[in-house]
């Protein structure tokens, strides 16, 4: 797709990247007997009571014939005597099993992200009916995401997209993820022109990018988004909005507290009772009492829904105070 047709020109140099250099494409990919072979070598190592009890991770393990052959020393009837093999007699591995394996890469401490990259295009190369499907590029892209690797993140979204497969709304999420803990406001920018060709996983993921893009410096970005958002979808945006001012007032960005504030106040629209009320707090005590009142006045002026949820003693004491200790000021 477009999105992804230019990612070799990307870089992050914010990002430890000691590896990325190892691949620049899926087309570099280890045997599946390096893979398994890998894989034992880290079971050994593993203690009684880290050894993985799940069926299928179990299964995933066993049923490569590789499994067979000695790994670093390590046989493995060796490794067998902390799992039990027997019921992987004669069977082949499933679409189950390997993502199950998969997602052991991805939740390994560190996360084994190179595995799960070669996992990736090795599973390609075998039967169709173990070709990777949503859950294994999901999975791999979670790999990633845990280990900060924005590049591979790229180069497995755009094999995802060339290979026909449609993201989900786990897959995104762990993208949002890796953009709001690295702060690279170039990889946000990307994930966010992904996400255009999905406008209903947009939607969904709009206050979450709005939070990324505030996090990410990127505040034109987050007003755009969440202006349209708030304007489709007003009552969702509404119950979402708490964490978009947190991460306003995280970064002590009256501006765009005011800025949002504003554009909701035309709508007729408030997020809740609790957060009008720390809106109120946080303007007054950066001497923007005007845009506070502006708020409480909205508050009591809405319907009576919003008249009966809303309206309490609280921000009413904060604007008092907040403009007895303005008056007092300008009288000394």
């Amino acid at each position: 797709g477009d999105a992804v047709s230019d990612i070799s020109e990307h870089s992050y140099p914010n990002i430890s990247t000691e590896s990325v250099s190892r691949r620049d494409s899926l087309s570099s990919v280890g045997t599946g007997h390096q893979v398994t072979q890998d894989l034992l070598m880290e079971f050994a190592m593993l203690s009684a009571e880290e050894k993985p009890k799940n069926e299928n991770l179990r299964r995933s393990i066993s049923c490569f014939p590789e499994a067979s052959e000695p790994a670093g020393g390590v046989s493995a009837l060796d490794i067998a005597k902390g799992i039990d093999f027997s019921h992987a007699d004669g069977v082949s591995p499933n679409r189950i099993c390997c993502n199950a394996l998969m997602g052991a890469f991805a939740r390994a401490r560190p996360p084994q992200w190179k595995k799960a990259v070669d996992f990736l295009a090795y599973l390609w190369e075998q039967d169709e009916s173990i070709h990777p499907d949503i859950i294994t590029y999901k999975t791999a892209v979670k790999a990633c995401s845990n280990a900060f690797q924005l590049r591979q993140i790229e180069i497995v979204y755009a094999d995802m997209d060339a290979k026909g497969v449609s993201p989900n709304m786990a897959t995104f999420q762990f993208i949002i993820d890796a953009a709001m803990e690295t702060r690279s406001s170039l990889f946000l920018r990307n994930a966010i022109q992904w996400l255009d060709r999905y406008p209903r996983l947009k939607d969904n993921f709009a206050s979450a990018i709005v939070v990324a893009c505030v996090r990410c410096d990127l505040s034109e970005e987050a007003m755009e988004i969440f202006q349209e958002s708030l304007v489709a979808h007003p009552e969702t945006v509404c119950e979402s909005s708490e964490t978009v001012f947190a991460a306003l007032i995280s970064k002590n960005d009256t501006h765009g507290v005011v800025r949002l504030l504003d554009f909701m106040c035309e709508l007729r629209v408030l997020p809740s009772a609790s957060v009008c009320s720390s809106l109120i707090d946080f303007l007054c005590r950066h001497d923007n009492w005007k845009q506070a009142i502006n708020l409480l006045e909205t508050m009591i002026s809405s319907d009576s829904v919003y008249l009966d949820r809303m309206l309490s003693v609280s921000p009413v004491n904060t604007v008092l105070r907040s403009m007895a200790r303005v008056m007092k000021e300008s009288q000394e």
